[in-house]
């Protein structure tokens, strides 16, 4: 599958086309957040926070055009407000 056409089925709601996408990217949607949040999580709460970057990615399908920019983007957007409310105990 390309990444044209997991995109176009991640657009109809397919699982298999955002199992493709978690596959390709998880390594570096799970870099992006380690690299902000590492000193201050453990590693199942980045994993958390992944999870809720490709979810972020699941609801807004329609609106990506860059999948890679988009979860990088999204990746680190999650993991800035993930610190700033860890802010008070850290």
């Amino acid at each position: 599958m390309t990444e044209a056409n997991a995109l176009k089925e991640l657009q109809k709601g397919s699982e298999k086309a955002l199992g493709w996408f978690i596959d390709r990217y998880s390594a570096y949607v799970t870099t992006i957040i380690h690299n902000i949040l590492g000193n201050y999580m453990d590693q199942a709460d980045m994993e958390e926070v992944a999870s809720d970057v490709f979810f972020a990615f699941w609801e807004n399908a329609d609106k990506v055009h860059s999948p890679k920019g988009y979860l990088g983007t999204i990746a680190r957007n999650m993991a800035k407000n993930k610190l700033r409310q860890l802010g008070d105990t850290i």
